[in-house]
């Protein structure tokens, strides 16, 4: 995933890589070179993180002029705007675009500020989003998808750590794949 991530230059894939690694290394080394291991994981992931243009956009990051910083910005007030209406369950799975672009054929129904859905609208097919997909999940799904979202990863961490716990000590073509 590393790799993918320095191929393609998504500094994102290369932050939850290191992150994965981090991770499944602490799990494998905990007291026995974790440290040491783990050091080794990001100095090799750091040329890789400045060579997809890490350190360009790090140094963009406080200039609210710049114009991703800008679409973000205007991305994340929408979907903070979207989650006001209906923050339990959100206003529907696939809507957050067609709210965004200002449908004006959108109809809702529900009580406003707490279960408020698109019942009616245009589709708008576009690959714009939250920039953030807890956000953009929020939004369009609500707490309950959220915590449906959540628990997912929970639970894929919680199976990972397992096998690792269960096959520590001995090799095997299942170890080498969680690795």
């Amino acid at each position: 995933m590393g790799a993918a991530g320095a191929g393609t230059q998504h500094r994102g894939a290369l932050v939850a890589a290191v992150a994965g690694g981090t991770y499944v290394t602490y799990l494998r080394y905990r007291g026995q070179g974790f440290l040491r291991r783990a050091t080794k994981l990001v100095i090799v992931a750091v040329p890789l993180f400045l060579g997809a243009g890490g350190l360009q956009r790090m140094l963009t990051l406080t200039d609210l002029d710049n114009y991703n910083n800008a679409t973000r910005r205007r991305h994340i007030m929408i979907a903070s705007e979207i989650i006001k209406l209906s923050p339990l369950i959100g206003i529907g799975f696939g809507r957050y675009n067609d709210y965004h672009t200002g449908s004006s054929h959108l109809s809702f129904t529900g009580i406003r500020g707490l279960v408020y859905v698109t019942k009616s609208g245009q589709p708008v097919h576009s690959d714009s989003h939250a920039h953030n997909s807890y956000l953009h999940f929020l939004a369009e799904t609500g707490l309950l998808g959220l915590g449906l979202v959540l628990s997912l990863w929970i639970h894929c961490f919680r199976r990972i750590r397992r096998k690792f716990i269960r096959c520590r000590e001995q090799p095997s073509f299942e170890r080498t794949f969680l690795v």
